[in-house]
């Protein structure tokens, strides 16, 4: 379970596995101490921004992602990826919620399923 936890925490890198280019934060510390971190990214062809919020990170067994977009084909995606110990392996199952940002959007998550998400998993495998 904790190789697996390995490979899929390390989200920039399967991001790049499906052909995603990297996200560039910037962090922006907030007068109470906290600090709220935007991203720009370009998905395709088209650039998208936005803000990054607190992940959930229970290792070694779940983590989710949540964003929401100003710019883009989305108005908000949430990733969550779930580890589950199976005999001498794991059992790992791993949800996109996205919400898209009109007719693009909605093409973009056809493509999503499509383009992205098949070589994420041949790496994973």
């Amino acid at each position: 379970m904790r190789d697996a936890w390995a490979v899929l925490s390390d989200t920039q890198r399967v991001n790049r596995a499906g052909g995603l280019l990297p996200f560039d934060y910037v962090d922006h510390p907030q007068p109470d101490g906290t600090s709220r971190r935007t991203f720009r990214t370009k998905i395709k062809h088209l650039w998208a921004e936005g803000e990054e919020f607190t992940a959930t990170w229970e290792s070694p067994w779940m983590f989710d992602i949540r964003r929401t977009y100003t710019k883009g084909p989305f108005h908000a995606v949430i990733h969550r990826v779930e580890i589950e110990a199976d005999g001498d392996g794991s059992v790992v199952r791993s949800q996109f919620w996205m919400v898209p940002r009109g007719l693009t959007g909605k093409i973009f998550i056809w493509g999503f399923g499509r383009e992205v998400l098949p070589p994420m998993k041949a790496y994973l495998e």
